[in-house]
């Protein structure tokens, strides 16, 4: 469910002495409750309620969702809006901004079946299948009369009958316009579902660039899609998801597709105090948002902040349960906390539910191999025709020696998964990260700590291009960086070393804690002082 929306909407360009400003909510009391698509709106107790939930809604905001329902598919501008829902007092441009961008996120989240529609340089109207508002429509101004006489005449509103139904014709349209952003979200939530979504989208926002969602998730797949394009076609992906953003933001400055986007567009230029802002005005807009949730939960890993970590992916996993980059993560997430019993049943499911994908083998194996079970994870190995299609020969050798020394902890053991982890870590930061964990799992904490600096630091001899993964592809994205694998059991050893904290003071984490005022959690701060 999501948090109430807070949108203050005073301005100081509203007339001085005015009366009070707050919005009538005495006459949202006395409002029936009634259909709008395939919600429930009770204004009464200010609740919008749809098939994927209920949102609780500020009263600003639902005195323009009942504005726009009473116009029944007539234009509304800003004048009326303000007339309206303002009583006509002057407010800034942000707060309608605010109250309209507040009503497409519940429609958004709710599923609600209807949507705002901005029509440019005029004002918005409400699209949708069917409304029945329970009352008469709102008396208006003889400007809105005139107007609404005009719309109706060429055909743009229909009244189907005394039952209190209205029919536009715009409203099949709207519903197979949702109906593919669903898919492409659905789609883009894959591993490589860019590559897919990415022309979706276009076909999308080239039939109807009106709308800011399209071309806010548009940004975002264009990202995804510079992150493992080829060389010499990034700058084309970037530039492409700039502009898709900015075209979202134009139409709608609140659209958090968009603003995801940006977000992942800077990471590399802000520092992470400043991305974490920036995702967590995200969901200050939109709470459900599992992009930004997925993103903060790595992120919050990879600062040693582990039990937030845990509670935004929770969130996530609790909208869409069938994901299984959420599922493995958990399974990991259980792991790192020491419920190796949740960890096993969780992972366990994943790989009955999808058995072919990469990162939930991946974390299967892990979980084997770093809480005392590596004869299991050598089965894993052993078994080449379970292996995900993207596991390279020689990664499978180097987990294979790493195994055998966790298993037997002999010397010679030790010293051959060392040789194959330095040997393996220059041909990708996948190799690297999992030969970290294997080298400090082993005890081997300068070899640990050399690759960890070639690695994210991007010193020493270990590794000369980090972006170039395990089967050739250039890597164009910094997520390769991101940390969270330090804050592990399997590198306990390694956050044990003095040389630790000098790793953090030079990655910016210890900067990043101080900034923020907040703190890695106890349990994994090894060599770290008890405050910062």
């Amino acid at each position: 469910m999501m948090e109430r929306l807070s949108l203050a909407d005073e301005s100081p360009s509203r007339i001085e002495g005015s009366a009070d400003h707050r919005p009538d909510v005495h006459l949202l009391a006395h409002r029936a409750d009634f259909r709008l698509g395939e919600a429930k709106i009770r204004p009464s107790v200010r609740m919008v309620e749809g098939p994927d939930g209920k949102v609780a809604v500020e009263p600003r905001v639902m005195q323009v969702l009942l504005a726009l329902a009473d116009a029944q598919g007539a234009v509304l501008t800003r004048d009326d809006l303000l007339e309206i829902c303002w009583q006509g007092r002057i407010v800034g441009d942000d707060a309608v901004n605010r109250t309209i961008s507040a009503v497409r996120r519940i429609a958004t989240e709710t599923a609600a079946g209807f949507e705002v529609e901005t029509i440019p340089r005029i004002g918005y109207r409400l699209s949708i299948d069917t409304i029945e508002t329970g009352q008469s429509p709102r008396k208006l101004t003889r400007h809105h009369l005139s107007r609404r006489a005009v719309i109706a005449s060429t055909g743009a509103l229909a009244f189907v009958g005394a039952s209190g139904g209205w029919l536009w014709t715009r409203s099949n349209q709207g519903r197979e316009y949702a109906a593919r952003i669903k898919e492409a979200r659905r789609t883009l939530s894959g591993s490589d579902g860019h590559r897919a979504a990415v022309p979706m989208l276009e076909k999308l926002v080239a039939h109807d660039p009106t709308r800011a969602e399209g071309w806010g998730l548009l940004a975002h797949a264009r990202y995804r899609e510079g992150e493992l394009a080829p060389k010499e076609f990034t700058a084309s992906s970037i530039d492409r998801s700039e502009a898709a953003a900015r075209k979202a933001l134009a139409i709608d400055p609140q659209q958090t597709d968009a603003l995801f986007a940006q977000a992942l567009l800077r990471s590399g230029l802000d520092d992470w105090f400043v991305t974490e802002r920036r995702l967590h005005h995200v969901l200050e807009l939109a709470p459900r948002h599992v992009g930004a949730l997925g993103v903060l939960t790595i992120m919050l890993q990879s600062v040693g902040r582990c039990t937030e970590s845990r509670a935004m992916l929770e969130r996530a996993a609790a909208i869409e349960p069938a994901n299984p980059s959420l599922q493995f993560k958990r399974a990991l997430k259980f792991w790192i906390f020491g419920e190796i019993d949740r960890a096993d049943r969780t992972i366990d499911r994943a790989r009955q539910l999808w058995p072919r994908d990469e990162w939930v083998w991946s974390a299967r194996l892990m979980i084997y191999a770093f809480t005392g079970r590596p004869k299991a994870a050598l089965a894993m190995i052993d078994t080449v025709a379970g292996w995900p299609a993207t596991l390279q020969a020689t990664t499978a050798t180097v987990w294979r020696k790493g195994l055998l020394a966790l298993d037997s902890r002999n010397p010679d053991d030790i010293a051959g998964a060392r040789i194959a982890v330095l040997d393996s870590a220059p041909k990708g930061p996948s190799n690297a990260g999992n030969g970290v964990m294997l080298l400090s799992a082993l005890g081997q904490l300068d070899a640990a700590f050399a690759v960890t600096d070639s690695l994210l630091l991007r010193r020493g001899k270990y590794i000369d291009d980090p972006r170039v993964s395990n089967d050739g592809r250039l890597i164009n994205s910094e997520g390769w960086r991101r940390t969270q694998w330090l804050f592990i059991p399997a590198t306990e050893a390694l956050r044990g070393d003095p040389r630790f904290v000098t790793l953090c003071r030079d990655l910016g984490l210890i900067d990043y804690w101080r900034k923020s005022g907040q703190q890695p959690d106890a349990f994994i701060r090894g060599a770290l002082p008890a405050k910062f």
